[in-house]
């Protein structure tokens, strides 16, 4: 199994159970990349996880507004331009 990378969704990611697992995913990124990111608050903390990681995949959904949800490169060349 050495040299395996797994590929993770991370629902959640905003609260302490998610920054939890984004510590890990920090601790050991040669063994597991995070391809998907969701998240119903905090939409500084999300943004910061999504520059951070690079996922493929993100969702998000504030409270009293719409869900959106995106390939994460969109997002990022958004925040860059």
């Amino acid at each position: 199994m050495a040299g395996l990378t797994q590929n993770l969704a991370v629902l959640g990611s905003t609260g302490s159970i998610g920054c939890q697992a984004l510590e890990i995913v920090r601790a050991f990124p040669e063994r597991l990349r995070v391809v998907g990111l969701a998240a119903g608050n905090n939409f500084k903390r999300f943004s910061e996880q999504i520059l951070e990681f690079k996922p493929r995949f993100i969702y998000f959904q504030g409270e009293g507004q719409a869900p959106w949800r995106t390939p994460s490169l969109a997002f990022r060349q958004q925040q860059a331009g």
